[in-house]
C-alpha cells in the first residue's frame, strides 16, 4: 500500500514538471457521458477519482489523472469490489492505451481503442 502512495505522489510530483504545451485530450467517457463530469463525485472515491481523470482537457493531465485513478483503484490480490469497480478499471486502462496511441500520433491504434470503449458502452445503455 504505501507504494502505491508513492507512486501516486510521483506521478502528481511528474504532472507538475510537465510542459505547458500538451496537446488537448478529450475522454470518450466526457464525450459519451458528459453531465456525470459535473459535479463532480467526492474527491477520493472511485467515482470522483474516476470522473476526475475522465474530465482532463490535455494529454499531460489526462495521463496523469489516469495512472492515479490506476494507481489507486486498480485492485491486487483482493479482486474488484464490484462490477462498477471492474468497469471502471478497464475503462481507465482502455482511455490510458488509447492517449499512449494519440502520444504516439497512430491515429489508427486510437480508433481501435476507442472502437473498444464505444462498444462498453453499448453494452450499457
Amino acid at each position: 500500500m504505501l507504494n502505491r502512495w508513492l507512486l501516486l505522489g510521483l506521478v502528481v510530483l511528474a504532472a507538475g514538471c510537465g510542459t505547458q504545451d500538451s496537446a488537448a485530450y478529450r475522454s470518450i467517457w466526457a464525450e459519451l457521458y458528459p453531465a456525470t463530469l459535473s459535479p463532480e463525485p467526492t474527491a477520493g472515491t472511485l467515482q470522483g477519482s474516476f470522473f476526475h481523470a475522465a474530465a482532463a482537457d490535455t494529454e499531460a493531465a489526462a495521463d496523469s489523472g489516469w495512472t492515479a485513478f490506476l494507481t489507486e483503484w486498480e485492485p491486487d490480490e483482493n479482486g474488484f469490489e464490484d462490477a462498477m469497480h471492474a468497469r471502471f478499471v478497464e475503462w481507465a486502462r482502455l482511455e490510458r492505451e488509447r492517449l499512449r496511441h494519440l502520444e504516439r500520433n497512430d491515429s489508427a491504434g486510437a480508433r481501435e481503442v476507442e472502437e473498444k470503449l464505444r462498444a462498453i458502452a453499448a453494452e450499457y445503455d
